[in-house]
């Protein structure tokens, strides 16, 4: 049973495409790492998945109380 799900989501900044058509199902127990090189989308998906940034296309579900823990570089 997933407690976050992201179907088909895809998030422009202007022109320039930094995720299309993500889908993803993150459990209650689950732990994620998110890698990968510079410019491939990792923070937008990590604002997407806290819900600071709002994705142009696709669907965010949320199970209710949700809470993610974020340890940010700085």
């Amino acid at each position: 049973m997933w407690d976050i799900k992201l179907e088909n989501i895809s998030v422009y900044y202007d022109n320039i495409c930094a995720l299309k058509n993500i889908n993803l199902e993150i459990g209650s127990n689950d732990f994620l790492g998110i890698i990968g090189p510079n410019g491939s989308g990792k923070t937008t998906l990590l604002k997407v998945l806290l819900g600071i940034l709002s994705p142009d296309e696709g669907k965010i579900l949320r199970r209710a109380n949700l809470k993610i823990g974020y340890v940010p570089q700085f």
